[in-house]
């Protein structure tokens, strides 16, 4: 088949690109800032294709659907704040809808007045190739490491409310270090620049009003390799979000055997074990503090029952289902 792969945003396609560029044929909308020759691209590539592919359910796909010479199949797989806004699209010209559970249920409460012909729940899912358990875990060398990450410093990571917390552990032990993996500033329009520097603006002086610039590293966003290097000496993930449609980056961790604590965003009993799930601040801190009273072997017992716990995510697989119901659909 000859695909056309609708994205703005790829951190997600890397091993589905793989997967369906073994079997088909994949052409790329290339986003410019001129309307005009987004709109002659996007035409060019839909008089190509058999099956228009979007990787997140936003722009173009609202221009697409609203294309009346449209007749091919429309395949989308979403990844969450997309679907909050779900009266753009003309759904009932997606053949095919993939999201995860969590984001499933985001995409009906905003009451769409359209719905897709189909709708397929899967996960996002992993390279566990990338990311095996640790040999500084099996080793037994642990620290007292903690890591979040946010693509980019937003409200909906909490980033804030975690250094405040993390205050509180410092406090009770020292030896604690926080690293916030993340850019300032968003290659995506997810929010003005003005938003986010009142959001970036207090989380610097809190720094300073809590007095932990020695005690939290910021560290930009990296490619896989490198985050995966990263993640190996490290113990811990944080993850204090209040919203996630999945949380990639969490998963990784936890692959390679850090410790997964993990705020109750709706949906994280699907993704991580109950009992690394907190309903409390106060939960999440006595989770860390329990954790770093461990002995050597209980927390390498713990890796290896996180490690286990992540397999069922292997990305390879999922994108292999992906691909095959492309194909069904495209029948």
């Amino acid at each position: 088949m000859k695909i056309a792969a609708f994205m703005i945003n790829d951190a997600f396609f890397d091993d589905l690109q793989k997967e369906l560029a073994a079997h088909h044929q994949i052409a790329f909308y290339q986003h410019t800032n001129n309307e005009s020759i987004n709109l002659m691209q996007t035409n060019r590539l839909v008089d190509w294709c058999d099956v228009i592919f979007f990787e997140f359910g936003h722009y173009p796909l609202n221009v697409v659907t609203t294309m009346p010479c449209v007749n091919k199949p429309i395949i989308v797989r979403a990844h969450g704040i997309e679907l909050f806004r779900p009266n753009i699209i003309n759904w009932d010209k997606v053949n095919l809808l993939i999201v995860s559970p969590i984001c499933k249920q985001m995409f009906l409460d905003s009451q769409p007045k359209t719905m897709p012909k189909q709708i397929k729940e899967m996960m996002v899912g992993i390279d566990l190739g990338m990311f095996p358990l640790s040999p500084v875990k099996i080793a037994k060398k642990f620290g007292k490491r903690i890591v979040t990450q946010s693509s980019v410093m937003r409200p909906k990571k909490r980033i804030y409310t975690t250094i405040q917390l993390f205050k509180e552990l410092v406090d009770e032990d020292p030896s604690w270090d926080l690293y916030i993996v993340g850019e300032w500033v968003s290659q995506y329009r997810e929010s003005t620049l003005e938003d986010q520097e009142q959001y970036n603006w207090p989380i610097r002086k809190l720094l300073e009003t809590l007095n932990l610039e020695e005690k939290v590293w910021f560290t930009p966003q990296m490619g896989h390799d490198v985050w995966s290097h990263f993640l190996k000496d490290k113990d811990l993930y944080w993850s204090n979000s209040f919203l996630e449609g999945f949380h990639v980056s969490c998963v990784e961790a936890t692959s390679t055997g850090m410790y997964p604590v993990v705020n109750c965003w709706y949906g994280a009993e699907g993704i991580f074990p109950d009992y690394v799930v907190h309903k409390t601040l106060t939960g999440m801190k006595r989770a860390i503090l329990e954790w770093g009273s461990l002995s050597e072997t209980g927390k390498l017992n713990k890796a290896e029952a996180m490690h286990e716990e992540m397999k069922r995510f292997d990305v390879k697989k999922i994108a292999r289902q992906i691909r095959e119901e492309i194909e069904n659909v495209a029948r």
